[in-house]
């Protein structure tokens, strides 16, 4: 029985034995390789690291970079409403102006125009009148001339005619 029991033990403790020999082997030779894997990894990880580092260094300046300018661009942005208000008043106010001198030169224009049609209408009256006024004496001293009185003012007109020279020069013409 103690053959089975050494051969038990022998099953048992034999694959263990194997094993941690194996594992030995294992890290007698795989050692400085795996070390050496151990050791590049590590400098991987560093160097990412730094990179990591790096990169958090230009995003921390850039994004102050940013902000630097977005603060540059409120203000920018706010002296450029300030300078397209002052335009916009002055553009009003060049507007109102040249609309005032304008209307000025209109008003001009129009009170020379309505002073030329009163001197139109007030000849216009007056030829008017001056009508009226001779038809009116022809009409009266129509009523009131004989036939006699026509002939004597005729006769008189003829004569003062003949002494200012204008008949004379009607008959030569």
């Amino acid at each position: 029985m103690m053959d089975q029991s050494l051969e038990g033990m022998q099953l048992v403790v034999y694959p263990y034995i194997n094993f941690f020999i194996f594992l030995a082997v294992l890290i007698y030779f795989a050692r400085k390789p795996l070390r050496a894997v151990m050791e590049q990894r590590k400098v991987e990880f560093q160097q990412r690291r730094q990179e990591a580092e790096v990169a958090e260094q230009k995003a921390q300046a850039l994004t102050a970079e940013l902000e630097e300018q977005l603060s540059g661009l409120t203000e920018r942005i706010a002296t450029l409403k300030q300078e397209a208000k002052v335009s916009a008043e002055a553009e009003a106010s060049r507007i109102i102006e040249e609309g005032k001198s304008h209307a000025a030169l209109l008003v001009a224009e129009a009170e020379r125009e309505v002073r030329g049609m009163l001197l139109d209408c007030e000849r216009t009256l007056k030829a008017e009148i001056l009508q009226s006024v001779r038809e009116e004496a022809t009409r009266k001293l129509q009523d009131e001339m004989s036939a006699s009185g026509h002939q004597e003012l005729v006769q008189a007109n003829i004569v003062s005619l003949k002494n200012s020279g204008a008949l004379k020069k009607a008959a030569e013409a």
